[in-house]
């Protein structure tokens, strides 16, 4: 989110103290408007644009959402991978499992019973030894039986101890950092994941959206223009003499010099219509032949005429701003404008409702799309294989044969005698080029009625 400060070109009048704009007292001044503008720091394609140029928003509200599949995809990631550390960790805290402490309890109960059997043993061997029953060997070696089996009781306690307790202290540590290190996963990715989404960061109007749905946003990118009620302010200019007379919190009354009052709401509304709002300190001489467009438009639009005529609007424009200029059309076509176009491009003709087809002052047809395409009767073969060159020029003088077009890498072939057409392409069907019947198209019907004339 970043913010950028626009002054509009328009002269304000400031009237100090309530007096009409003619009093002495009228000072010159400007409005200025700062911008905020909301962006992600990651880029991707946009998904939602929840908001509309010229809508009031609120604190808060979402504007717009990027594509975050991955984004939640690496957070579920980093969730598990911080369990699975987590339960590391526990595991090392822990001694061991109950059957392996179980386990070693018997052990250590037989050892202590073979001990007090070799204490006894001993005791009465050294008895027997002192009456010289037996002899000092049989003696050493019960003594021998019974430290054997001290160290095995000693061993086997010192192992039980061990088993109750949980790992090593620097075990425990490493395990604990890498806990801390997982939550700090998880909680970029969550960051991550949450910049995919934008809220309003205050109330305001939306002055301006840059990007469609299904268009890639840059990192940073601004996507949505805000401009909070706060951030339009009223500069003027105070002469040296006059300065004590303009004290802070004093009421003053703004007015536009020479124009009526809603003139300038008018202007506001076709900039905005058009996503010219953001353009507004630019000169229309740096402006690209699509903005031109947009602005000649919007100029036409100030008065809310009933009717449009356009001539060749889009000419020398390049195809991205020929397609925001026709939705702009289409969107007033919604709203009960009439417009008319005349247009060289027949991809543009089939956007409109109605066509007339005008040549030398003859008009030629006129209808729907369907009804001009209806009314020409045309029956066209496309074309596509090798040598279509010179197929052309073999099927050109054919009779039957009306045109034919080269559309890229294809040709069109057409007639209003289906049968004839049919005869006269009969001997190329199984030849090395693929033929097949299509629908005439506005431009195989436009070529067709000029070569009528």
């Amino acid at each position: 989110m970043k913010s950028a400060r626009l002054a509009e070109a328009l002269l304000v009048v400031l009237v100090v103290g309530g007096c009409s704009p003619r009093s002495s007292t009228a000072l010159q001044g400007y409005l200025e408007g700062e911008f905020v503008y909301v962006a992600s720091p990651l880029g991707g394609t946009l998904t939602q644009l929840a908001v509309t140029r010229g809508a009031e928003v609120s604190a808060g509200q979402v504007l717009f959402e990027l594509e975050r599949e991955a984004e939640a995809a690496a957070v579920l990631e980093a969730e598990q991978r911080l369990a699975q550390a987590q339960a590391r960790l526990a595991n090392l805290r822990k001694g061991r499992r109950p059957s392996e402490l179980a386990a070693i309890e018997p052990q250590l109960e037989r050892a202590r019973a073979n001990l007090r059997l070799a204490e006894i043993d001993l005791e009465r061997r050294d008895q027997l030894s002192q009456g010289q029953v037996i002899s000092a060997a049989e003696l050493d070696l019960a003594r021998s039986r019974r430290d054997a089996d001290q160290a095995q009781v000693a061993a086997l306690t010192a192992e039980l101890e061990t088993a109750r307790l949980g790992a090593r202290e620097d075990e425990i540590r490493a395990g604990e950092a890498d806990v801390e290190a997982q939550r700090a996963v998880l909680a970029r990715a969550r960051w991550a994941l949450a910049q995919k989404t934008r809220h309003a960061p205050a109330a305001g109007r939306v002055e301006d959206t840059l990007y469609r749905v299904g268009e890639t946003v840059g990192a940073g990118q601004p996507v949505v223009s805000l401009l909070p009620p706060e951030n339009v302010k009223v500069r003027f200019f105070v002469p040296e003499p006059r300065r004590a007379s303009v004290q802070p919190g004093q009421t003053v009354t703004v007015a536009m010099d020479g124009a009526p009052a809603s003139l300038r709401a008018a202007v506001r509304r076709s900039l905005e219509d058009l996503g010219l709002a953001g353009r507004r300190r630019q000169l229309a001489g740096q402006l690209s032949g699509g903005w031109k467009q947009r602005l000649a438009l919007a100029a036409c639009l100030i008065h809310q005429p009933r009717l449009l005529l356009l001539g060749e609007p889009t000419a020398r424009v390049d195809p991205k701003a020929r397609r925001d200029f026709w939705e702009e059309l289409h969107r007033l076509a919604a709203v009960g404008l009439t417009v008319l176009i005349t247009t060289h491009y027949m991809d543009e003709a089939e956007r409109c409702h109605r066509l007339a087809y005008i040549a030398y002052g003859n008009l030629l047809t006129r209808g729907t799309v369907s009804e001009v395409v209806r009314k020409a009767g045309l029956t066209t073969w496309e074309v596509t294989g090798p040598g279509l060159w010179a197929l052309a020029e073999q099927l050109r003088p054919l009779p039957g044969v009306e045109q034919v077009v080269a559309f890229g890498t294809t040709l069109h072939v057409s007639g209003r005698d289906a049968g004839r057409l049919r005869a006269a392409v009969g001997p190329w069907l199984e030849g090395p080029q693929h033929w097949r019947l299509v629908e005439s198209g506005l431009e195989d019907v436009f070529i067709g009625l000029m070569g009528e004339l």
